[in-house]
C-alpha cells in the first residue's frame, strides 16, 4: 500500500532529506570534556571513599597508623638522643675511672714504699737503744768499737755503720 500524500509530505519536510537541516551537539567539546573529567573525580572519589572504609571495617585504621607511627618516630628520636648522652657520660666516667685507677697505682707504689721504709726506721730504732744508754749517751765512742759492725762511706760522703750477722751484711745506720 502507497503511503498516503501528507505522510509523504511530512518526510519530506522532517527526514533526512529535509532542505535545511543542520545537526549541532548542545554542548562544546571542552563542555563534554568536562562533563567526563567531572565524571571520571566522582568514580575515583567513590573508590577512594570504598577503599577507605573497607580498611576501616576490616580493623586497618590509617589515620591511627600514623598517628601511631609518629609517636614511635618522636619515641625513637628520644632514644637515640638519651643514648648520645649516655655515651657521652660513659666515657666521662670510664676516663675519670682510669684516672683513679692511676692514681691508685700510684698511691699502692707510695704505699708499699713507705712500708719498707718504716720497716728500714723499725731496724735503725731497733739499733739506737742497744747502742745508746737510758740518758741518750752512746754506750761505746766509736761505731768501729761495738761487736760485728764497720763504717763505710757512700758515694754521696754520708758514713753508713753495717753489721755483720753471721753471713750476710746489714746496713744499720
Amino acid at each position: 500500500m502507497p503511503a498516503p500524500l501528507w505522510w509523504r509530505s511530512v518526510r519530506k519536510h522532517f527526514g533526512i532529506s529535509a532542505p535545511r537541516m543542520a545537526v549541532r551537539t548542545h554542548l562544546p567539546w571542552w563542555g563534554r570534556g568536562a562533563m567526563v573529567a567531572a565524571l571520571l573525580a566522582i568514580i575515583v572519589g567513590m573508590w577512594w571513599w570504598g577503599f577507605d572504609f573497607g580498611q576501616i571495617f576490616s580493623g586497618f585504621n590509617r589515620k591511627e597508623i600514623e598517628v601511631r607511627l609518629a609517636t614511635l618516630e618522636a619515641d625513637a628520636e628520644r632514644h637515640r638522643t638519651e643514648a648520645t648522652e649516655l655515651r657521652a657520660k660513659n666515657s666521662t666516667l670510664e676516663s675519670e675511672q682510669s684516672m683513679n685507677r692511676g692514681h691508685q697505682e700510684a698511691l699502692t707504689r707510695q704505699v708499699t714504699e713507705l712500708a719498707g721504709e718504716n720497716a728500714q726506721l723499725k731496724d735503725e730504732l731497733a739499733f739506737l737503744p742497744a747502742a745508746l744508754d737510758s740518758r741518750g749517751i752512746p754506750k761505746k765512742k766509736s761505731a768501729r768499737d761495738w761487736d760485728n759492725t764497720f763504717v763505710a762511706q757512700s758515694k754521696a760522703g754520708n758514713l753508713i755503720i753495717f753489721q755483720r750477722e753471721g753471713a750476710k751484711i746489714v746496713p744499720l745506720y
